[in-house]
């Protein structure tokens, strides 16, 4: 309760189910009609063998997890299947605004999947240990009320970078950021800083020298609307110190023509502290929990 006697409302609870890719995969195979990308199904559209049923042990777990309401030998597991797993997975084909999430660390690689739906946002998560394959991931079906969506978004954040940061901005094409990046990989002698002069790339040389060699840290977040066809994409690379988000901004006549995108693409570097790349996603966030809403 507030000081002038309101109070907040209560955000509804997530759903939320942790499953391992065996049990995900048994659970598509179980649900027919049900409609996922071609990507986000860890094979389980694969044509099961004839005679071929789910292991005892995998329905049993997913009885356990309140995936299933009951265990069963039912083939089809629709009648079973508890009623938020079958939103959060079956929302996905019918989503009015997608976002797709992936972030990576030296431990840990994260995709996410999450379409909203009127008040409701559908997430599908798979986590693999970096360098193992997704089909050996861990799977997180979530069903969330929008009101969540903020908080199951930057929880994949990667950790890293200092809170609060200079607010640094530079700008440089394409063509020079690949030759001073080039360079600053082969050492910081008299070539390097003659390339840096060449392309007049000094103010912008700390910046790109964080973005050489190895990455091991990123967040990218793409939004995309159904009905509109717009989108936006939003990347950050853990440097040093801070995240740098790093933008494209390709003219109209340049798209499609390979030497005129080198020559006329702009990159533009942003180094940020952690809070700015929350408050960045936040600002975009609303808008498209709006259009969801409207939609």
């Amino acid at each position: 309760m507030t000081g002038s006697g309101s109070s907040r409302p209560a955000v509804p609870p997530v759903s939320r189910f942790d499953l391992t890719a065996d049990e995900y995969r048994w659970l598509v195979r179980g649900l027919p009609g049900l409609t996922l990308p071609a990507d986000w199904t860890l094979g389980a559209g694969e044509t099961a063998r004839p005679g071929e049923t789910p292991r005892p042990e995998a329905l049993a777990a997913l009885a356990a997890k309140g995936v299933l309401l009951e265990v069963t030998d039912d083939l089809d597991l629709r009648p079973h299947t508890s009623p938020a797993v079958l939103a959060g997975l079956a929302l996905h084909s019918v989503g009015q605004v997608r976002a797709v999430v992936q972030a990576w660390q030296p431990e840990v690689e994260t995709r996410v999947l999450v379409d909203l739906v009127g008040p409701t946002a559908a997430g599908l998560a798979f986590r693999r240990a970096t360098g193992s394959d997704f089909a050996d991931a861990t799977v997180e079906v979530t069903l969330a009320p929008l009101e969540a969506l903020t908080d199951e978004l930057l929880s994949h954040l990667p950790a890293g970078g200092r809170e609060a940061a200079p607010i640094t901005h530079r700008s440089l094409g394409l063509a020079e950021s690949r030759a001073v990046i080039a360079a600053l990989e082969r050492g910081e002698g008299p070539v390097t800083a003659q390339v840096v002069e060449q392309v007049h790339a000094s103010d912008s040389v700390d910046l790109l020298r964080q973005l050489t060699g190895t990455l091991p840290t990123g967040f990218r977040v793409t939004f995309a609307s159904r009905a509109s066809d717009g989108a936006w994409t939003g990347a950050w690379l853990l440097g040093e110190t801070d995240w740098i988000k790093i933008g494209l901004a390709v003219p109209v006549a340049a798209a499609g023509v390979p030497e005129r995108l080198a020559e006329q693409t702009r990159v533009h570097l942003t180094s940020v502290g952690r809070g700015m790349v929350r408050a960045d996603l936040l600002g975009v966030l609303a808008t498209w929990v709006k259009e969801a809403r409207d939609g």
